[in-house]
């Protein structure tokens, strides 16, 4: 199979992959960092056509086009995973500088002083470590509660590390077996590693999407909405399961309980907004 017809499905299912995301996320719009990856995968869709349609490599504007793309998607899959995990957005002036610097840097090694292996590198490189940065985010509030989390995570850093291995498995192929089939073959890999990437990823994104929904439904069932605190039901299984703890391990359990005397007298008196303030 050629590198074109590669390029051809990979285009043609990061095109379809766009419309799944936008659908999940036009039912799903409260979900954190959904939107951000619906951007992600509309840009690469188009650096997909982009390398598809670019017939002179050496072109600078789909130079610089590609460079700003691929910048932008792997930092709008750090957005999304910052933001899903409740991190703060990062400043405006990271990502602008991040793009001018991407574009001046690619454009230099296509007009100033051309060198393919260079811009492959500097695209690898800087989309790896955004991605590594999108693993680090999932992973730092916690994994164990969040399974979901713990596969994008994986997912993110297996193809960041993918990313910054790339430019360095050309140079070692080329170099051992000095065959001129070698780059077409690497190349092959290397969109094929991205179709399986981002199939993966998608699956990640649903799954996300589904643990979220599952965690506020258990929410909703389990905790009072005006207070938060855990009601009748949630109290008495966890109760259970804390004394069957402290059965097993010989413990003592302590139980408080708190009550509000002549509370009915707030909400006849001031209404029910005051108590409900007041609670």
């Amino acid at each position: 199979m050629h590198s074109p017809t590669l390029l051809t499905v990979t285009t043609v299912r990061m095109g379809m992959m766009c419309l799944v995301m936008f659908a999940v996320w036009h039912f799903n719009r409260r979900i954190p960092g959904l939107f951000y990856w619906l951007l992600c995968y509309v840009v690469g869709f188009v650096v997909s056509a982009l390398l598809l349609l670019r017939r002179d490599t050496a072109d600078p504007m789909a130079v610089g086009v590609t460079m700003v793309c691929i910048f932008w998607g792997g930092y709008l899959n750090l957005a999304g995973a910052r933001d899903h995990v409740g991190l703060p957005r990062l400043h405006t002036v990271y990502p602008l500088v991040g793009t001018g610097l991407t574009a001046a840097i690619g454009l230099y090694f296509t007009l100033g002083h051309p060198n393919l292996g260079a811009r492959v590198l500097l695209a690898s490189t800087v989309s790896g470590l955004l991605y590594l940065g999108s693993a680090w985010a999932l992973a730092h509030q916690g994994l164990k509660q969040f399974p979901a989390r713990r596969l994008m995570a994986i997912a993110c850093g297996a193809h960041g590390s993918f990313l910054l291995l790339r430019p360095w498995l050309f140079k070692l192929g080329t170099t051992i077996w000095h065959d001129e089939d070698i780059a077409s073959r690497l190349s092959q890999f290397v969109v094929l590693e991205a179709i399986v990437a981002l199939i993966l990823l998608a699956f990640c994104v649903a799954m996300l999407v589904n643990e979220s929904i599952t965690v506020e439904l258990r929410r909703l069932a389990e905790k009072d909405s005006l207070t938060g605190v855990y009601n009748r039901r949630a109290f008495l299984d966890l109760l259970e399961k804390a004394g069957s703890l402290a059965r097993r391990t010989q413990t003592a359990l302590p139980v408080l309980l708190l009550d509000l005397d002549h509370f009915k007298q707030v909400n006849d008196r001031y209404g029910h907004q005051v108590g409900d303030a007041m609670l």
